[in-house]
């Protein structure tokens, strides 16, 4: 059986989220509430605003919070689903990252 080494932050990250298995040792975290963005940028066929909200409540105030942190300069309120096509892939990496920021994560 092969031994895991941690190579970067991303395997760490990863085998929190169980997705490198561990043959020894274990990885504990006091938190559940883990945000992964990782270097591929994914959107799901939806406008912008649903792929950083991802299923969470609306909250406009924290919304327009995390637009600005995550610099992100697109219209996300009129964006109709299926337009990643012609989305820069910078700011698919900045929805990505707003994503995680929006769900308040305890660890990203």
């Amino acid at each position: 059986m092969k031994q895991t080494n941690f190579d970067d932050a991303f395997d760490v990250m990863n085998a929190f989220l169980g997705n490198i298995p561990l043959h020894r040792g274990i990885i504990q975290a006091s938190t559940s509430n883990i945000a992964l963005v990782t270097e591929e940028q994914w959107m799901g066929p939806f406008s912008i605003r649903e792929n950083i909200l991802f299923g969470s409540q609306f909250e406009e105030d924290w919304f327009k919070e995390v637009l600005t942190a995550c610099k992100i300069t697109i219209d996300v309120q009129n964006s109709p689903p299926r337009m990643q096509e012609s989305i820069p892939k910078c700011e698919m990496q900045k929805i990505a990252l707003a994503r995680a920021v929006y769900r308040r994560a305890d660890i990203y």
